[in-house]
C-alpha cells in the first residue's frame, strides 16, 4: 500500500487549481479573440478591412474557425474588405501561424 503524505495531496490539489486556471485562461482568451473575429458586423462596405485587419484576422484564425463551430455569425473571412491588400495580409498571417505550429 503506498501511503500520500501531506506534500504528495498538498502537491495534487495546487495541480488541479492550477489545470483549472489553464482552462479558464484558454476559455477567456477564446471569447475575447472571437469577439474581434471577421463578420461581426464591425466592418462594412463603407468601412471595409484593410491591411492590418487582414494581419489580425490571419492571426485569429485558428480561434474564429472554433467560434464559428458554436456561432454561425462568427466568420473566418471578412466580407467587408479592401480587396488584394486584406488577402495578401490574411494570407500571410495565416501561414506564419501555421508553420509555427508545425
Amino acid at each position: 500500500m503506498v501511503r500520500l503524505g501531506h506534500r504528495d495531496l498538498l502537491g495534487s490539489a495546487l495541480d488541479e487549481v492550477r489545470q483549472i486556471w489553464r482552462l479558464l485562461l484558454v476559455a477567456v482568451l477564446a471569447v475575447t479573440l472571437s469577439a474581434c473575429a471577421p463578420g461581426t458586423a464591425t466592418l462594412s462596405p463603407a468601412d471595409p478591412a484593410g491591411f492590418f485587419a487582414g494581419i489580425w484576422h490571419g492571426w485569429i484564425a485558428p480561434s474564429a474557425l472554433i467560434a464559428h463551430l458554436f456561432d454561425g455569425d462568427v466568420r473566418i473571412y471578412e466580407v467587408d474588405n479592401t480587396g488584394s491588400c486584406y488577402d495578401v495580409a490574411s494570407t500571410i498571417r495565416v501561414s506564419l501561424v501555421s508553420e509555427a505550429s508545425a
